[in-house]
């Protein structure tokens, strides 16, 4: 019997990318704060900031939540390749 995954939460980089889409706005300007999925539901809520600068979103929101929203870098030894 072959019992399937439950559904994770998606990435927040993703949910980056739907909010800024829906929004019809530049992905560099939405920062997405908190995700939470609701115990024993596939359901996500959260909060997410639509800034007009990224200079304005780096002034206000904290530098861990900044980190959050930037995509990983790939390792030295990669780029090189």
């Amino acid at each position: 019997m072959d019992q399937e995954k439950p559904a994770s939460t998606a990435p927040r980089l993703e949910i980056r990318k739907a909010v800024a889409d829906k929004l019809k706005v530049n992905v560099d300007l939405v920062f997405i704060r908190k995700v939470e999925t609701k115990t024993g539901t596939h359901t996500a809520f959260g909060t997410a900031n639509l800034y007009d600068s990224v200079e304005q979103a780096k002034i206000i929101e904290p530098v861990h939540i900044v980190k959050r929203n930037v995509p990983p870098e790939k390792p030295e030894e990669e780029k090189k390749e």
